[in-house]
């Protein structure tokens, strides 16, 4: 059985490829088994478990949520950016509308204080004028009125050292993030655990520390294979962690494909190379994921 459980969509701000096109990859690919995990968003689960009932593809529906450190990981930066990963969700649940209506709310008000902020700077942006209330919002309009050519550029602008020093980004803690989880049903996983601010790797204390406090928060796995995993063979020390800590190993490579046939639209061939990393089976996951009677 092929598996690949990180895969993102349209519904995601990070992709541009709808949930047909990302399906019809993954068939071409050869897959069985297909995560959903959107950032942020489940909008794109039903029409996937849809469509893939008629390319015979089996969908887990899940979602990846953008969290942040506070002070709970001393060897790691307050309001460094860590993604959980979340599966066999219920993302239908009332509980979950709830946890993200209430951060929309602070995202609104994260939104206009930022707008405010580069008005001061001398962009031009009406806040009224705005589609939706986040980072990827403010970043299309500062394209839209050619400040930047693209979302590289204009991340320059939004994540300056000063803006984001008076306005920190608005995101859930690592604690409520996998509190979510569990409460609506899933299996919360730490998603590409090396990867640290701007892309650069975490140390392996670092990785470790984060790993035992989300434990603590009730983590039930790693994402053991993925390609930023792949330098100096990350995947065999985190499958070592996850043996001693009793954690569930996951592989996925975080597909954000667009023209090319399953391949991200930046990192082409090395998301795809996390599947020739593969040593071991991922009976466990897939046992809790695919069979609703066994609630882990």
């Amino acid at each position: 059985m092929k598996i690949d459980l990180h895969n993102h969509t349209n519904h995601s701000p990070c992709s541009d490829q709808t949930v047909k096109e990302m399906l019809d990859s993954a068939k071409t690919f050869g897959l069985d088994v297909v995560a959903i995990t959107d950032h942020d968003s489940v909008s794109g689960i039903d029409e996937a478990i849809e469509y893939g009932k008629k390319i015979g593809i089996k969908i887990i529906p899940g979602l990846e949520i953008t969290a942040s450190s506070e002070f709970d990981v001393e060897t790691i930066e307050p309001h460094t950016r860590v993604d959980i990963l979340g599966y066999r969700i219920d993302w239908r649940s009332d509980l979950l509308k709830k946890f993200y209506d209430k951060l929309s709310i602070k995202k609104k008000e994260w939104t206009k204080q930022v707008v405010t902020y580069l008005n001061e700077k001398h962009f031009q942006i009406d806040f009224k004028s705005l589609d939706g209330y986040s980072e990827l919002y403010v970043i299309n309009r500062l394209i839209e009125k050619k400040y930047c050519k693209n979302r590289n550029e204009a991340k320059k602008i939004t994540r300056s050292k000063d803006l984001l020093k008076k306005y920190p980004f608005i995101r859930p803690s690592l604690k409520e993030s996998i509190n979510i989880i569990k409460k609506i049903g899933g299996i919360p996983i730490l998603a590409h655990a090396y990867r640290g601010p701007k892309r650069k790797a975490f140390s392996d204390q670092q990785v470790f520390d984060l790993i035992k406090v989300l434990k603590k928060y009730g983590l039930m796995g790693v994402e053991t294979h993925h390609y930023f995993h792949i330098e100096e063979r990350r995947y065999d020390k985190l499958l070592r962690i996850c043996q001693k800590e009793k954690l569930i190993p996951t592989i996925g490579s975080d597909h954000h494909s667009n023209s090319n046939k399953y391949k991200g639209l930046t990192d082409n061939d090395k998301r795809i190379s996390v599947f020739k990393t593969v040593n071991c089976d991922f009976n466990e996951i897939l046992n809790l994921c695919l069979n609703p009677s066994n609630k882990g």
